[in-house]
């Protein structure tokens, strides 16, 4: 049996209903990550993904800009990498006071595999058109695992680029969770 909130505006008496990840964000518990870098002809730029052991699943998509051209975004899953510079993630509940689970790191250092590659996109034309690639679907991220997110220039002169990684958690016990009384 599925029981439902009834939520309806008092101005226009409209319904108003809201897909799961926008109710994780008023429940406090979904977090981003955003940063501006300037790659160098064929640089890179790597950032290590820590997702913790535990009931929590991390539900993460990304979206990466290529304002100068073109670029290549790569997803490895399973690596041993060490990520160096602890990132700050932000709630997008700015009310909340709950952290992220996932941590973000930029750069890395030792280990000695990237891991398995999950995505591999070229984002933009390599000429004059920006890049722009947004992963679109939700992925659950594996836990107790780090991930590399690689970022590679695809021009032969400095190339912006926006990165924006999102994410909500959800507990695995809490699946079920029960209605509020209107």
């Amino acid at each position: 049996m599925i029981i439902r909130n009834i939520i309806q505006d008092i101005l226009t008496g409209a319904l108003v209903e809201i897909d799961f990840g926008h109710y994780k964000v008023h429940q406090g518990l979904s977090f981003y990550y955003h940063d501006v870098i300037a790659l160098g002809n064929g640089a890179t730029q790597d950032y290590i993904i820590t997702i913790p052991d535990s009931m929590v699943r991390m539900h993460f998509g990304m979206e990466i800009n290529y304002n100068d051209g073109a670029g290549i975004i790569e997803l490895y899953e399973a690596t041993d990498r060490v990520g160096t510079t602890l990132q700050t993630t932000f709630n997008r509940d700015r009310n909340s006071g709950n952290i992220a689970n996932m941590l973000v790191h930029k750069d890395q250092s030792g280990g000695t595999t990237d891991g398995v590659k999950i995505i591999n996109k070229r984002s933009g034309s390599g000429k004059t058109l920006a890049g722009e690639s947004a992963t679109g679907e939700e992925r659950i991220l594996r836990n107790n695992t780090k991930y590399l997110l690689r970022l590679t220039n695809g021009t032969t002169s400095t190339n912006n680029v926006n990165i924006i990684l999102r994410w909500y958690e959800h507990r695995l016990d809490t699946i079920k969770e029960k209605p509020k009384s209107l």
